[in-house]
């Protein structure tokens, strides 16, 4: 028995809400394509007759839009809310997945990097937010955690299932 003048520490809440889980997913599977087409994408350059330097123009592409926006996804998520930068970043990144389907040309895939890179800002960016927002004080750190973990392993599955697909 508990003697009456014990303190109890009051209940955890959960950190795995459903909110949580969801930009956890998303953000996993938006590393997991990003970083599948990273591992693709330069073969199907060279393969439509480009140059090493278009590979290189396929990352410049992608990771310089992505960087350029990210500050300012913060000022939109603070304007229009989440749902509302959240939910054109993954109509960009259906488009773009379409659009690298049917590009004929290096620069063609070229351009459609850019899509990558402005999904990646919306998505990534605005879904940290929701995290921070939507976690329980207590818990906070942890569900950042998870977040974070989910991309890394969404980056480090992405190239292996890449190359495994080009096998």
């Amino acid at each position: 028995p508990t003697p009456p003048n014990a303190r109890h520490a009051p209940p955890v809440p959960p950190v795995f809400t459903r909110t949580i889980l969801c930009c956890v997913g998303v953000t996993f599977l938006l590393h997991v394509v990003t970083y599948l087409l990273n591992t693709q994408l330069p073969l199907h350059v060279v393969g439509l007759g480009g140059s090493h330097a278009q590979i290189g123009w396929l990352f410049a592409m992608s990771t310089g839009v992505a960087m350029l926006l990210r500050p300012q996804v913060g000022g939109w998520v603070d304007r229009y809310g989440t749902r509302s930068v959240m939910l054109p970043g993954a109509g960009v990144l259906v488009v773009t997945v379409l659009a690298l389907g049917a590009a004929a040309s290096p620069v063609g895939v070229i351009a459609a990097m850019v899509g990558i890179g402005i999904s990646n800002a919306l998505l990534s960016t605005t879904g940290s937010v929701v995290v921070a927002a939507e976690s329980p004080a207590a818990r906070r750190g942890e569900a950042l955690s998870l977040y974070y973990v989910a991309a890394s392993v969404g980056v480090a599955l992405g190239p292996a299932a890449g190359f495994g697909l080009a096998g």
